[in-house]
């Protein structure tokens, strides 16, 4: 945590002085400039006073995608609080069961403002850019949600780096294509807000009409979004930029989306270093984040520091710094790293043991997803009475297949032509529907447990 207290005039207030007409946010039903926003901000400020809410009290909100939703959390940055967004489709114990972990108040909704309460609205302007303002829940690979802290300086800072990575002119519009209870989603907004162009926030990434219809020239995507826009035969011309992360690629689409000509760069981060650590460039550049440095340790474990990092996890009393003694955050990815590439391996708790031998389910995913008929994989380990653990496989298959015990048997023997036998999982089963973008392996793990109670070990 910063110890310093740096209070200085908000940059939405700023860019509401500078340029208050300005068109910042696009719907397909209205516009907001500058001016409306910081106005309903400060309205919001009000709202929230009223509450009776103070300085470092977390606050969590459903995270609407919305403008308002937007305005909220400034709001609650101004006023000291630890904004908290969830996401709004969570059922309401999960809200009470978050809020009872980090103490903390919650908003279930936000009033309606009016435009003559929002006009009228008189609150603070000024921010301080050293107090954590932002909480994300992330899970990582373990499932017990920690409470990632940012303050204002850490989350600038990154924005203010992408900024200048890849300059934005006045005609570029982002979409905002990524939750607003994601790291990713937030910083979406902030670039927009510090570049002064506008954030389109309806519709999906993955319609290329829908781009082409907005002229977008900037999006984030995941590779399953990636994968269904490559689905479409149509492009939009106006893209200038696709960061591409939520982890790795499989190498025949990013080899789809170069032959489409789309502007892909790779990035790699997480929420503790508030989006994107390191980039690589359609011709090959990795760049480190500016502001940040990395190194890699004996054990192969990519360490980080810099003014883009988090202050800390929240863990009752107060703020758990999570630094060693040189500032360095272990990410608990196992990396290889050269001057123009990195690759993840894998997650150091995600590794298992399988008959006194390693396992890294990342390896088998990579060998699987390299298979013409799946598109996802992902491996997590099941109980076995000889061995302690095997790798269990959930896959998603390409133009509607099945997971049928023909194919599992095939997968097997064209496996075991690329690995050991005791890394080629002998069980399959198709990926949920509503593992979603990014699955969550403790609930996999879980589901897989469940399964195989009913089949016979081998």
């Amino acid at each position: 945590m910063v110890a310093s207290t740096v209070v200085n005039v908000c940059p939405i207030a700023l860019a509401a002085r500078q340029q208050p007409q300005l068109s910042w946010l696009l719907m397909p039903s209205e516009t907001v400039s500058f001016l409306r926003f910081e106005q309903s901000v400060q309205k919001y400020c009000q709202y929230f006073s009223e509450a009776g809410l103070s300085n470092d009290e977390r606050v969590i909100i459903p995270a609407v995608k919305d403008w308002h939703t937007l305005a909220a959390l400034f709001a609650l940055f101004r006023l000291g609080c630890v904004a908290v967004p969830v996401d709004p489709d969570s059922p309401s114990s999960r809200f009470r069961s978050l809020a009872k972990q980090i103490d903390a108040s919650v908003c279930e909704s936000l009033p309606e403002l009016s435009a003559s309460e929002v006009v009228a609205a008189q609150g603070p302007d000024h921010v301080d850019f050293s107090r954590p303002c932002l909480g994300i829940f992330t899970s990582g690979s373990t499932g017990q949600p920690k409470l990632v802290l940012h303050t204002l300086n850490s989350l600038l800072t990154n924005a203010a780096a992408a900024n200048t990575m890849i300059p934005m002119t006045g005609t570029d519009r982002t979409l905002l294509s990524l939750p607003l209870h994601h790291i990713g989603g937030i910083v979406q907004a902030l670039r927009a807000m510090l570049s002064r162009t506008a954030l389109v926030m309806d519709g999906a990434v993955d319609q290329p009409d829908h781009l082409r219809f907005w002229s977008i020239t900037h999006v984030s995507m995941v590779s399953t979004q990636l994968q269904r826009y490559l689905a479409h035969e149509v492009d939009c011309p106006s893209l200038k930029v696709v960061w591409l992360g939520g982890g790795p690629c499989p190498a025949p689409l990013l080899e789809q989306a170069r032959k489409r000509q789309l502007p892909v760069w790779q990035t790699y981060g997480m929420t503790e270093t508030a989006s994107h650590l390191l980039t690589l460039s359609p011709d090959g550049r990795m760049i480190v984040t500016a502001g940040m440095e990395i190194q890699v340790s004996a054990e192969q474990e990519l360490l980080m520091r810099g003014s883009s990092l988090f202050a800390g996890y929240w863990s009752a009393p107060g703020i758990q710094p999570a630094r060693d003694h040189e500032g360095w955050f272990h990410s608990g990815d196992l990396v290889t790293l050269s001057d123009h590439h990195m690759a993840v391996t894998g997650r150091r708790d995600n590794r298992f043991i399988s008959g006194g031998k390693n396992i890294q389910p990342e390896e088998i995913e990579r060998h699987l997803q390299q298979l013409a008929e799946v598109q996802r994989a992902l491996v997590v380990p099941v109980p076995h009475p000889e061995f302690g653990q095997v790798p269990f496989a959930f896959v998603e298959l390409r133009d509607s297949q099945v997971c049928s015990a023909q194919w599992q048997q095939q997968t097997i023997l064209a496996l075991k032509q690329r690995l050991p036998g005791y890394l080629v999982p002998r069980h399959y089963a198709c990926l949920p529907a509503e593992a979603g973008l990014k699955p969550r392996r403790p609930q996999l793990q879980q589901q897989a447990a469940e399964l195989m109670a009913g089949r016979s070990v081998d």
